[in-house]
């Protein structure tokens, strides 16, 4: 996963940084680290974002349909 969808994934679910932290349990600076591509984001990571994302789209999809 490049930074970019990392950031893109986290702006999609409607988390800040912040939030995004407290939910997964890591620091804001690593945060900001594998947005801005300062670190590698491991495979785990990447995997609980995309699935955090599809989460999120599957929601929005029945809430158009209700």
């Amino acid at each position: 996963m490049e930074a970019q969808e990392f950031k893109d994934i986290r702006s999609a679910i409607g988390l800040t940084q912040s939030q995004l932290s407290h939910q997964i349990d890591m620091t804001v600076v690593m945060i900001s680290y594998y947005e801005n591509g300062k670190h590698p984001i491991p495979k785990t990571i990447a995997s609980m974002m995309k699935l955090l994302g599809m989460q999120h789209e599957i929601n929005k999809f029945f809430e158009e349909i209700e």
